[in-house]
């Protein structure tokens, strides 16, 4: 099935997708050229504020705003080292900061001019009183940050949760000065777990989130807009993919212990053993683009 060629691919624009799956009644659609992945029609900002703000519902993301993620911590490094070598340690905003962790492991690296955005109240606090940095809890897109402002802008799993990327990419252009980079960390379309478990991977959360993108396509977006893309690297198999499994076995045998995948994720994570695994584990997943996870490097124009 394919859909109108009036909603073209977010990322490479190319007109033709055909309908990937539909889940709890959103359709999901694949860019026949660049194989990115985006919810249409998306959900408007609106209903976003409403589904990570409302009460009493607690969002899906929660469970990842209260966790510390050890397993991120070689991510981070490697993309403040490239931060650092294109720009330095100038002013950073991170963008949906969620619980501060990547703030707070920005501050110990030396960083001192960090801000951070987050449009769910538990999570701002969370952050304000983890990161010691100034967040504002606000609408990205809706901000008035002034011209030029940050050296550098991350999206930690963030980018996907936004119904026009463009429009992102605009406002970024804006706010970095020249030479300036942004730091995008995305779901990849063309991962592991997506090409194997399809609809039923546990990244796909709609309305929460609604693009996918692919190597071609992240880069064919980012160009577009003006930016210029300095490193890519693909990492991560979905580890709660792997946990949920063995706490659904736990529920088979056990009724009542729901959270068991969620102790498994924090054994795992909390482990040196099977994190220094992992690194060695990215480095494959990196090198054959299997990554669950596309973390992508570019500077402004």
């Amino acid at each position: 099935m394919l859909k109108d060629p009036h909603g073209s691919c977010p990322f490479c624009l190319h007109p033709r997708s055909v309908l990937a799956f539909t889940v709890s009644g959103w359709c999901h659609f694949q860019c026949e050229r660049c194989a990115s992945i985006h919810i249409d029609p998306p959900p408007t900002i609106h209903d976003l504020e409403e589904l990570y703000d409302g009460e009493p519902a607690t969002p899906q993301s929660m469970g990842c705003w209260q966790s510390d993620p050890l397993h991120m911590h070689s991510l981070w490094s490697w993309v403040l080292n490239k931060v650092e070598h294109e720009i330095g340690k100038g002013p950073l905003l991170d963008v949906g900061c969620g619980n501060g962790r990547f703030l707070s492991f920005a501050r110990q690296r030396g960083w001192s001019h960090l801000e951070g955005i987050e449009i769910a109240s538990r999570a701002a606090n969370l952050a304000r009183e983890s990161s010691d940095a100034s967040v504002h809890r606000e609408n990205f897109l809706a901000k008035d940050f002034g011209e030029q402002r940050f050296h550098s802008i991350t999206f930690w799993s963030v980018f996907e949760h936004f119904p026009a990327p463009d429009q992102v990419l605009k406002k970024c252009r804006c706010l970095l000065a020249p030479e300036g980079v942004v730091v995008l960390d995305v779901p990849h379309s063309r991962g592991l777990s997506l090409r194997l478990f399809r609809k039923h991977t546990v990244v796909i959360r709609p309305p929460e989130h609604i693009t996918y993108p692919s190597i071609p396509g992240i880069r064919s977006l980012l160009e577009r807009e003006g930016f210029t893309v300095r490193a890519i690297c693909t990492s991560m198999i979905y580890l709660e993919q792997i946990t949920r499994a063995m706490g659904q076995q736990a529920r088979t045998k056990e009724p009542n212990n729901a959270p068991a995948y969620r102790r498994g994720y924090s054994l795992l994570t909390s482990n040196v053993f099977f994190l220094r695994s992992m690194d060695m584990a990215n480095l494959i997943l990196n090198a054959c683009r299997l990554g669950d996870q596309l973390t992508v490097v570019a500077t402004r124009s």
